[in-house]
């Protein structure tokens, strides 16, 4: 599976849980870094080419955002477990 379609079933993953997903902008255009906010607002994570970065509190900007480390090839579901696990959270 390549970076770009593990990517897609990791956002719809992340959209079937109630996680606000965003890959376009508001006239219709692909974002060059789609992203994905918790239901609560407090995570969202940043789906940079080829890595996953993160935010965390009511500020989120892709600036400040910091590297996490995981695997998307692995798929959608395995992932959410990865960053439950890493926040200790339930996403």
């Amino acid at each position: 599976m390549t970076y770009a379609q593990a990517r897609e079933q990791v956002l719809a993953c992340l959209a079937s849980r109630g996680w606000k997903v965003a890959t376009r902008d508001q006239n219709g255009r692909a974002l060059k870094v789609p992203h994905a906010t918790s239901p609560d607002g407090w995570l969202r994570l940043w789906f940079k080419p080829q890595a996953v970065h993160f935010t965390e509190g009511n500020q989120h900007s892709a600036q400040h955002a910091r590297s996490l480390w995981v695997d998307i090839r692995h798929g959608g579901p395995t992932v959410v477990d990865q960053i439950n696990r890493a926040f200790k959270r339930s996403y």
